[in-house]
């Protein structure tokens, strides 16, 4: 894992936060999936179908057609500012496979994922190996990222790559998610651009 100090106390603020019952609102704008199946044999799916009350029904899909025992997540955050999208706050590249043998072992990332991701998605947070299908059906991803953000966090619109590759840097995942963030409480939240 790469972090600097400044995103240690920008990473303490956002694990307190989520920590908080309070929440922001967040609409999730475009979901992007790109794999590669010639790493891992993997197909994907990846949809966001609309509902009636505009928050849309996610469905975040991947087959592992063989065991895959050996692989990383990286996790980068960026914000939009004017029309580029730059870096912000968090770069994160663990290894997932190590990471669920003790996950105490980064206990900022282990917070966020027990209390957000381990109440939706139990069949992602386990050992590995992973095989078979993995992934998430028919959610409000809106709710759940809802959850996660912190009130400290600008207003504005963020990109978050989810990057999962191999220890030798070879990608066969890429999942992309624009969102909108903007605080419940106006007085809580910053306008940065």
């Amino acid at each position: 894992m790469k972090w600097s100090s400044p995103h240690f106390i920008l990473i303490c603020i956002f694990i307190s936060n989520v920590l908080s019952e309070k929440q922001v609102n967040v609409k999730i704008k475009k979901i992007k999936c790109e794999h590669d199946p010639a790493i891992y044999n993997t197909s994907m799916l990846c949809k966001i179908k609309p509902t009636r009350n505009g928050d849309g029904n996610t469905t975040i899909l991947f087959n592992f057609h063989e065991p895959a025992n050996d692989f990383w997540a990286q996790m980068k955050f960026y914000y939009k500012f004017g029309t580029i999208y730059r870096p912000f706050m968090v770069d994160l590249d663990v290894n997932i496979c190590e990471y669920f043998k003790n996950p105490f072992a980064l206990p900022l990332f282990y917070q966020l994922m027990k209390k957000v991701l381990n109440e939706e998605f139990p069949n992602i947070l386990h050992p590995c190996p992973y095989y078979g299908e993995v992934g998430v059906r028919h959610i409000n991803l809106n709710k759940i990222v809802s959850r996660a953000v912190p009130q400290v966090v600008p207003k504005g619109y963020y990109k978050v790559v989810n990057r999962y590759h191999l220890s030798d840097n070879r990608t066969f995942l890429t999942l992309t998610v624009e969102v909108y963030v903007d605080a419940i409480d106006p007085m809580k939240s910053y306008d940065m651009g």
